[in-house]
């Protein structure tokens, strides 16, 4: 891959896809690589900050999409398609044994959620990119409640402890675009036209030293 195309596959990633190519599979391979890709990232100390769920399974993303809702905003709901997508990542916050708080194993300030959000980032990007990098669109969602979130993951895995799965932080949708749609198109099954969702540009300051 030469430079071009890696910031062309970041440029993608900063886009939220909310439409899917229904007809193109992610193929096992890919989905393992990308599963390797988001836990060989780097966490603090090397400690296992979150909990990784992948689903493949239309049924449950289909149920994703249906509580990717605030209850609160009627605007957001048939929004946040991107979850509605052939693979669906979602990482969970895990506070390790023997961390309190606020203090390492060496009982140093060392407060875990901010390691634990910190590695997230860092793991859900690298798969954003490298998604993106090997032909995909991806799209990141936090709109759910956490406890929609555990139902479905009870329901899918057989599980009965809730605190397997108690703290989602995000998600992130991965497939082939609808190329017939601009990214902010949301669909429904028969390809009509739900919403067109405005998206927004940013800046970043930067400063080269």
């Amino acid at each position: 891959m030469n430079i071009e195309d890696l910031i062309l596959a970041s440029s993608n990633a900063e886009h939220c896809q909310r439409n899917w190519d229904r007809t193109r599979t992610v193929p096992e391979d890919h989905v393992n690589a990308l599963i390797e890709i988001a836990t060989n990232m780097p966490t603090k100390a090397n400690e296992a900050y979150y909990k990784l769920v992948v689903s493949t399974d239309p049924t449950i993303n289909r149920k994703f999409y249906n509580v990717a809702i605030d209850p609160d905003n009627p605007n957001t709901i048939n929004r946040n398609s991107q979850v509605d997508a052939p693979v669906v990542f979602t990482w969970f916050e895990v506070k390790p044994e023997g961390i309190t708080e606020d203090t390492n194993r060496l009982g140093h300030y060392d407060p875990w959620l901010l390691n634990s959000r910190t590695a997230m980032g860092i793991s859900s990007g690298a798969v954003a990119l490298a998604a993106n990098a090997m032909g995909y669109r991806t799209g990141y969602n936090q709109c759910f409640a956490a406890d929609d979130i555990i139902d479905i993951m009870l329901e899918a895995t057989g599980e009965t402890d809730r605190l397997l799965f108690e703290k989602p932080h995000y998600q992130l949708g991965i497939g082939f675009p609808n190329t017939e749609h601009k990214w902010t198109t949301v669909l429904d099954d028969n390809g009509n036209v739900l919403k067109n969702i405005s998206p927004h540009s940013k800046t970043i300051q930067t400063v080269l030293i």
